[in-house]
């Protein structure tokens, strides 16, 4: 593990390097797991090990969303993390495992919509126009609609369609992205933000006021937006 410490005293090793290295050591440590418990995995398996197998995954993926966290913090561009997660597909891949039913399910789709929201939340450009991470959100927001009520999933859910909103607010060119039954990563729906909005809106409690704010900013941006940009980037 981080092969780089061992090298020579005189060599220097910069942060950006050592961060890098780490969250590859992450994945590395994720990637048969998802080989190994998801649907394209063969063999038989003990409910123990895999398990095990879905606890490690957690744990990486939450060391893998505040590395995100702390890039996206303080790149203007894209930065290093970002382009590995994309170019290994994994956030497709996660989604992909996470959707897959069985042990821990619920427990999976909350971790990551969690990782979304706190990279959404906390970077410092707009990330929304990247499908390799659109899509699978999308898709995970999509499984959120159909499945059984869970109050801790509609807490995260409604902060992440919060900072949807906010978002939108600092890029009109998102509301398309968003507000249109073109959209076919929105399922068969579209309209995924809106209808997740409405099926809120009535609730009681953070959940319910959330949805509601939410509702008047979109409402207050949707008259400023130009319809001329293109909608998403597919690797930046």
């Amino acid at each position: 593990m981080f092969g780089f410490l061992r090298k020579g005293k005189q060599e220097t090793v910069s942060p950006a390097d050592v961060k890098l290295e780490a969250f590859q050591e992450h994945w590395r440590q994720i990637k048969p797991v998802l080989e190994n418990t998801g649907p394209w995995s063969v063999g038989n398996r003990t409910r123990e090990s895999i398990e095990s197998g879905v606890i490690s995954v957690r744990a990486n993926v939450n060391s893998l969303t505040h590395l995100l966290v702390e890039e996206l913090r303080t790149q203007s561009q894209l930065g290093p993390l970002l382009e590995f997660t994309f170019e290994e597909k994994i956030f497709k891949r996660l989604c992909v495992w996470a959707r897959q039913p069985g042990i821990q399910q619920e427990q999976r789709i909350i971790d990551q919509l969690r990782m979304y929201e706190m990279l959404i939340s906390e970077s410092d450009r707009c990330i929304l126009h990247d499908k390799p991470l659109l899509e699978p959100m999308f898709s995970l927001l999509a499984h959120y609609q159909t499945g059984a009520e869970n109050l801790e999933l509609d807490q995260i859910v409604s902060q992440l369609n919060q900072s949807l909103c906010l978002w939108i607010g600092r890029d009109p060119t998102l509301l398309p992205v968003f507000f249109c039954c073109g959209q076919e990563d929105q399922g068969k729906t579209g309209f995924l933000l809106f209808s997740m909005l409405v099926q809120h809106v009535y609730r009681d409690g953070p959940v319910g006021d959330r949805a509601r704010d939410s509702m008047l900013l979109i409402f207050s941006y949707s008259s400023n937006f130009n319809s001329n940009q293109p909608l998403f980037n597919q690797k930046k």
